[in-house]
């Protein structure tokens, strides 16, 4: 398909490659109206392209599963890149309300090269989600994550803490 052949030729630089979809490309956590039709076509897709992210909406809801290289969904795996695709959910940024599983969220991603020789380039990714607080009415750090390779070295995310707002993204 085009976007595989987009996806290779992207393999060959220094470039993180992360899809943006609606739709969860996995089944993890879903019932069976919320699937995308064609979610098995589009994981082998993304394992043979070699994707190293796949962020996703529609459910407002933060998720964290894997593609498998074999193109299926799960909570570990290798794919091309002889790692676990990660797919992360995302909520919605402007979700005020009452209910804490509902309530506002984003996501700041910390990407790094990992020098690995013989392989096309592995990337440190950390994930820091930052959720509403109803009290303090501001943002506050609710869970930190490392996406990246197993045999990456992982990167201390205490250092995160003190993010106050998007400026601060250029001291990561």
């Amino acid at each position: 398909t085009r976007l595989v052949h987009m996806l290779r030729a992207l393999a060959d630089t220094s470039l993180c490659r992360i899809v943006m979809i609606h739709h969860p490309p996995t089944h993890v956590g879903l019932n069976r109206r919320r699937h995308l039709h064609d979610a098995n076509a589009l994981q082998k897709v993304l394992t043979t392209g070699g994707v190293n992210l796949v962020l996703h909406g529609h459910t407002h809801a933060t998720m964290l599963s894997h593609i498998h290289p074999s193109g299926h969904s799960g909570h570990s795996g290798h794919s091309e890149l002889g790692i676990a695709i990660p797919v992360v959910g995302v909520r919605s940024a402007s979700a005020f309300n009452d209910n804490p599983k509902r309530m506002a969220q984003y996501h700041l991603y910390q990407i790094e090269p990992v020098p690995c020789p013989g392989h096309t380039t592995r990337f440190r990714i950390n994930l820091l989600v930052r959720g509403y607080d109803t009290d303090s009415g501001g943002f506050q750090s609710v869970g930190r994550y490392t996406l990246s390779p197993r045999n990456a070295p992982r990167y201390d995310l205490d250092d995160l803490d003190d993010l106050d707002d998007l400026d601060d993204l250029d001291d990561l």
